[in-house]
């Protein structure tokens, strides 16, 4: 059994992440270990969390089997609080005795938060779901598990806060008093069903992972789940097996397999910019309040108000920017007057908050955000966020020609609106003339004596309609 107590490998680093070497570092600090499917959150062994274990023999064993595996520890001697994005807990109050408590804290790939807490001994907490508030979670002793770094799945990484890092559960703190609190009384719920701080009976939305996608987005989704997963370190062959399960099971109807294998190994040829975390007390406050301020806060701005105006391609590393016509590649000056926008808009937050602290802190913030490096780091961790494509994804109907007044269909002559859904990047400099054109018909019918069905042909061949 190893006894190295060192820091693990951190999610952030690149593809070539261990998650052999990692696995053998949580069991080293005491965490049971079980292997997780790649991508996902399902354990691999016949038993579940039943095999978890410790034993360096049985580790190598499984991930020498399944060398691209997730990692999960087992909760044994921890309490757990899983704060998916969207809860409204815990207070401010609460929060601050959180992070101060200085637990080892996990940011998950649907921008929620691990709290790890050593668990009090007699403490007999069990799982729970929504019983704390909507959107927060348990994890607590043996009959509970998490993914931890550096697993990824279709929505990103697993991480571990730079100045949270996992350490062995010895070392980790209980739970502030007034979480223990919380914790104690989920068994008993008072007279009208709830906690001091929630909901107890609060339903528990699952992800809505089984979202059809359908014919004319397939090829977009799956390379934005793609570039997603890459980002978070994952190997061509475990992002083809991600996508594989995704295509069978939501694409209507689903690509072909060579399809997907194209995708996954397009994108898995490009290296990605490594992530900008969220680090100090301060930001993971900031983060649950609901300000973003981190360079990924910003990211996810950007995103959420520019989402119909571009998209990233990956292969090319370049943006591409939707000018009402058509999709214009690597218009770094719009780029660049976007992200200022997302920026700006800052301020504009300012006016909506009501605490002075949280508009001292957005404040501030909006200042730094103004820095060129800022914009960069932003644009950089935006491209995860947006709509990712192949250049085969663009113009991919060779009958839809690109004019400055829409789109003609070449099969019927039809002149449609521009429409960004049909990935047009290319254009004619002029449009259709829609009179009749009386010199070129009157030439037509003196050269070929009449003869309209030879016309007709002629003018379908040179492109007149």
């Amino acid at each position: 059994m190893r006894t190295n107590n060192s820091s693990l490998p951190r999610a952030e680093t690149s593809s070539s992440v261990c998650r052999l070497e990692a696995a053998l570092n949580y069991a080293s600090l005491g965490y049971p270990v079980i292997p997780i499917r790649p991508g996902a959150k399902s354990p691999l062994t016949p038993h579940g969390l039943k095999d978890a274990t410790t034993d360096e023999v049985t580790i190598r064993t499984w991930w020498n089997q399944w060398p691209e595996a997730n990692v999960a520890i087992r909760c044994d001697k921890l309490a757990v609080i899983d704060v998916d994005q969207g809860a409204e807990w815990p207070p401010d109050d609460l929060l601050t005795a959180m992070v101060m408590q200085r637990p080892s804290i996990q940011h998950t790939p649907r921008k929620g938060w691990h709290f790890l807490y050593r668990l009090p001994d007699g403490k007999d907490w069990r799982p729970t779901a929504s019983r704390i508030a909507k959107y927060v979670d348990t994890r607590c002793g043996p009959g509970s598990y998490i993914v931890v770094s550096p697993s990824a799945t279709e929505n990103g990484i697993y991480s571990w806060v730079p100045e949270f890092q996992i350490r062995s559960p010895e070392l980790l703190p209980t739970p502030p008093d007034d979480l223990a609190k919380i914790l104690d009384g989920l068994s008993k719920p008072n007279g009208n069903g709830t906690t001091p701080y929630g909901n107890t009976e609060a339903d528990h939305p699952q992800a809505n992972d089984a979202d059809l996608i359908p014919e004319g987005q397939r090829n977009v989704t799956l390379t934005s789940i793609a570039g997603r997963m890459r980002r978070g370190g994952l190997p061509e062959h475990a992002i083809l097996g991600a996508l594989l399960e995704i295509n069978a099971k939501q694409c209507q109807p689903p690509l072909s397999e060579d399809e997907v294998r194209k995708i996954a190994a397009s994108i898995s040829r490009y290296p990605t910019p490594r992530p900008i975390g969220v680090d100090g007390p301060e930001d993971i406050i900031s983060e649950l309040r609901g300000l973003r301020l981190t360079d990924t806060g910003l990211a996810e701005r950007f995103a959420d108000q520019h989402r119909e105006k571009v998209l990233y391609c990956p292969k090319w590393n370049e943006w591409l920017v939707w000018d009402e016509v058509r999709w214009r590649r690597n218009d770094l000056s719009q780029i660049d007057k976007l992200a200022k926008e997302t920026v700006f808009s800052l301020y504009r937050e300012v006016d909506s908050v009501e605490s002075r602290d949280e508009r001292r802190m957005l404040t501030t913030f909006a200042n730094k955000a103004e820095a060129a490096s800022r914009r960069e780091a932003m644009l950089r961790l935006a491209q995860a966020e947006v709509a990712n494509i192949l250049p085969d994804d663009l113009d991919k109907d060779p009958y839809l020609l690109g004019i400055p007044d829409g789109v003609v269909d070449l099969r019927t002559g039809e002149i449609k609106p521009a429409d960004r859904s049909l990935l047009i990047s290319k254009i004619t400099t002029v449009s259709p003339i829609c009179d009749p054109p009386q010199l070129w018909l009157e030439a037509l019918r003196k050269i070929f004596s009449g003869n309209e069905e030879l016309i007709r042909f002629l003018q379908q061949l040179f492109g007149y309609w």
